[in-house]
């Protein structure tokens, strides 16, 4: 599985630090790596899967669909319905962004109201038929040139969302999640909303940071690197991988 999901958007501050349900990848480099984002681009475009329930299909005009069967437990046996999500995709630095997209249920069922849910970046490596993956978040900084944890920093996020009372419905589009960290108190404070208007909801909670690890909430855990002018936070393993389909 690869998504972030908020089923409440009362319990955001919670929610949207869940660990990438996208299992991370071997990043390790190894020969034959694929490192210059235009040849990345192009060996990614084709069919991939992991196992029978995952496939990707990346075409060469930057479009992409993404399937994915959800199965019963422990009958595993029993197709419960099955996710499509279909839009556009971006590589930059050998980060794949997924933007612009829509999410389709088959068969189509009522999806709970207040619900948020986004695919990861993923930090990707072609090595042959091999995909490898690592989900990443990227964050910039609010004042330039920042290489430090404290300060203000903004996520932008395209998200499928199923909107609750008194408006029902769907939304596509952009939100930001922004955080700012005081380092005296060791706390930090949460901010998710549409990126095109201010506010949002806000929520504060404690952290620790041992360089590289931070931990928020002292739940959740990120390797932490600081590179291309912004700040990349890692979700640890487990790892998996995507073949290419012939």
């Amino acid at each position: 599985m690869r998504k972030k999901v908020l089923p409440d958007l009362a319990n955001v501050a919670i929610l949207i630090q869940i660990a990438a349900l996208l299992a991370g990848c071997d990043k390790t480099n190894t020969t034959g790596s694929v490192d210059n984002d235009a040849v990345l681009a192009g060996n990614l475009v084709g069919k991939w899967k992991s196992g029978n329930d995952w496939k990707i299909q990346f075409n060469s005009d930057g479009t992409f669909a993404d399937t994915i069967i959800n199965r019963s437990f422990p009958d595993t046996t029993k197709v419960l319905f099955t996710e499509v999500f279909a839009g556009k995709y971006s590589i930059q630095n050998s980060v794949l962004s997924y933007y612009e997209y829509h999410h389709q249920r088959l068969p189509d069922s009522m999806e709970f109201g207040g619900s948020y849910e986004w695919l990861n970046n993923l930090e990707i490596q072609v090595n042959g038929d091999i995909l490898s993956c690592t989900p990443v978040s990227i964050l910039s900084p609010a004042l330039a040139n920042n290489v430090t944890l404290d300060g203000t920093w903004n996520e932008l996020v395209w998200a499928h969302t199923h909107l609750g009372f008194p408006t029902p419905g769907v939304y596509d589009g952009w939100f930001r999640l922004t955080y700012t960290f005081n380092k005296d108190s060791l706390s930090y404070t949460q901010t998710f909303g549409y990126a095109d208007s201010a506010g949002g909801i806000t929520t504060k909670a404690g952290y620790t940071y041992t360089p590289p690890t931070l931990t928020l909430s002292s739940v959740f855990r990120y390797r932490v690197e600081f590179k291309n002018g912004k700040m990349y936070w890692y979700s640890p393993p487990p790892s998996s991988v995507l073949y290419r389909i012939r």
